[in-house]
């Protein structure tokens, strides 16, 4: 919904028979018990056969997993391009390469500005902190960076793509998304079998 709110050209709505999320040996008591929050849309639960004959890239090993049939996807790169536009269109201040030193805060939690690396500030009635990992030096809460790896793949010269999935598959570390003659998969980086850190 919130697309139709942006200017034209909007990025499309990418529909590829939903997403699936399998489970994996070693996590069948969380699968099992676990479901999917009720605002979320459809799901059903399908056995391994049933949702290996969906995708057939899946392994073997593969013993069930939910499938959300109405989950879209837009281009992130796309999505961000758009919202600027519309954004600026309205009359949006946007800065780009600011540094943010730090958040003016009342004592009962209210933020009543954003101080700027040059000195300068910005006064709003309202504010919306995205970022990220960085967020611990702005305010004191425990939040910890893991790096993570994004890798593209694209099919062989030949184009058969029987081995690549045709929806979106997440995993407990990582995610792949076909889109369009490439796969994207990303993840948390393993190493030692622990998450790297910077």
């Amino acid at each position: 919904a919130w697309l139709a709110g942006l200017d034209a050209p909007r990025p499309p709505l990418n529909a590829v028979g939903g997403f699936v999320s399998p489970c994996l040996p070693g996590h069948e008591r969380t699968i099992a018990a676990w479901r999917p929050p009720s605002d979320a849309g459809p799901a059903e639960w399908l056995d391994g056969r049933s949702l290996r004959a969906m995708e057939p890239a899946l392994s073997d090993n593969v013993k069930g997993g939910w499938w959300y049939p109405l989950e879209t996807w837009v281009d992130p790169v796309e999505a961000h391009a758009c919202l600027a536009r519309t954004c600026e269109a309205a009359g949006v201040d946007v800065r780009t390469g600011v540094d943010v030193a730090g958040l003016d805060l009342t004592r009962d939690g209210t933020c009543s500005a954003v101080r700027l690396g040059d000195g300068s500030s910005v006064e709003a009635n309202d504010f919306c902190v995205a970022a990220g990992a960085w967020l611990r030096g702005l305010l004191p809460v425990p939040v910890a960076a893991q790096k993570g790896q994004m890798v593209a793949l694209a099919p062989p010269p030949s184009g058969d793509r029987s081995g690549a999935p045709t929806r979106v598959v997440y995993g407990a570390d990582c995610y792949v998304i076909p889109r369009g003659r490439r796969a994207r998969a990303a993840g948390r980086a393993l190493r030692d079998a622990t998450v790297e850190r910077p």
